[in-house]
């Protein structure tokens, strides 16, 4: 998962609503959120939206809002362990296939600073990815990812720290139309105590 997925992804039924065109899709929703600051658990008190624009061919821009960056997955374990308080969050997105070429980069923030640590934090991260095929059945992608002041853990003293930026590669083989093999490197620096780490990945996916 990317760590802008990490640090925004929200899995909880909603209510949604939108409206789509051809050029523009833009969307609402609701949903009841497992924290909230003086609130009946039972109360749907959170909220979301985006927008979308394909501005030309195979390219779309967007944007979108959340009411509270707490509630997501990525901050699940922090957000139980402190004085809770709301904190917004928004982010925004650009997707651009030209012809077997794909490109990804997305950005989301916290819109205020997260209290009551010493100076706050102001979570964000970022993620770039491309991808092609080299040859039949074979492509590669490059990605470029980072993050700051993204903690998934607090224990007096914020840890669990996200990497302050990765890099890495994968290359994917699909012998068929049921069995795709591919492997991946990454390399992170600034995670917990300043420490880097190395992950090297190989998965066989079956489709059915």
């Amino acid at each position: 998962n990317p760590l802008t997925l990490e640090l925004a992804e929200i899995n909880q039924s909603a209510v949604l609503g939108g409206f789509g065109v051809s050029w523009v899709d833009m969307n609402v929703g609701a949903f009841n959120g497992d924290f909230e600051a003086g609130a009946d658990d039972n109360t749907i008190d959170d909220a979301f939206a985006s927008v979308a624009f394909t501005v030309g061919d195979g390219i779309v821009v967007g944007a979108y809002w959340l009411s509270d960056l707490l509630e997501t997955d990525g901050f699940e374990d922090f957000a139980g362990a402190i004085a809770y308080e709301t904190i917004g969050g928004a982010g925004a997105f650009l997707n651009v296939q030209l012809g077997p070429v794909s490109l990804n980069a997305e950005y989301v923030s916290a819109l205020e600073k997260l209290d009551p640590l010493a100076g706050g934090l102001l979570p964000s991260a970022y993620n770039i990815e491309a991808s092609m095929p080299i040859v039949e059945k074979l492509s590669a992608g490059v990605k470029l990812e980072g993050s700051d002041d993204f903690y998934s853990e607090f224990a007096g003293t914020p840890n669990g720290k996200w990497a302050d930026w990765q890099m890495g590669f994968v290359v994917s083989c699909e012998f068929n139309e049921h069995v795709t093999l591919s492997g991946e490197y990454l390399h992170a620096d600034g995670l917990d105590n300043d420490e880097s780490g190395d992950t090297a990945t190989m998965q066989i996916a079956l489709v059915f």
